[in-house]
């Protein structure tokens, strides 16, 4: 079981092609991070779904993107409940028709490359929330809201390609720290052998 996020470290995606429809967008790369609205069930020590919704995050695969549309709209906006579930359910179709456009499962996966082995490559990770503050969804072309979401994407595809070198710099430093302090408990130290040669 995957620990659990408690800590919601979410940063703005920037989306400059996507103005005009209402849409923001935040992301980590922590994955299991919960929603908003499932942190305060986790945070409360005394709520009764408290343990169903940890399970839930900790039974989620790695190696995945978890994403969520929250429409941020009010009641005195859009007065019925049809139509906000109708905006989001709008919203999560581009998304998802937006990233098997570029070549990425709805999880985030390639959908080229082994799945699983030395090359497999993970795709898209971490946790994305998928903010609408507009009403312009429900009537507009679907083929708008799919190229917004394609702005979405990309800034995304960005973001996550800027931060994998420094994750991997932070392994190589790790892995290099447990070299060496196997070569200073088990081996002998350059210093050592220098003394030896002088003595010969």
């Amino acid at each position: 079981m995957a620990p659990v996020a408690t800590s919601r470290s979410f940063r703005t995606l920037q989306i400059p092609a996507a103005l005009g429809f209402g849409l923001k967008a935040r992301y980590t790369p922590i994955e299991n991070v919960p929603t908003l609205f499932d942190h305060k069930f986790i945070v409360d020590r005394y709520s009764p779904k408290r343990a169903a919704v940890v399970d839930y995050y900790s039974r989620l695969p790695p190696d995945r993107l978890s994403w969520r549309v929250i429409t941020n709209i009010s009641s005195k906006q859009i007065n019925k409940a049809v139509l906000r579930n109708r905006l989001k359910r709008r919203w999560a179709s581009a998304f998802a028709e937006a990233l098997k456009n570029h070549g990425y499962y709805h999880n985030g996966r390639k959908r080229r490359g082994p799945k699983e082995g030395k090359k497999y490559i993970p795709g898209l990770t971490g946790t994305l929330e998928i903010l609408i503050f507009s009403d312009r969804g429900i009537t507009c072309p679907h083929s708008e809201l799919v190229g917004a979401s394609h702005a979405l994407v990309k800034s995304l595809v960005r973001k996550v390609q800027q931060l994998a070198p420094k994750a991997e710099s932070i392994q190589d430093n790790d892995a290099q720290d447990v070299g060496g302090s196997n070569k200073r408990a088990g081996g002998v130290s350059s210093s050592l052998w220098s003394l030896w040669r002088k003595l010969l």
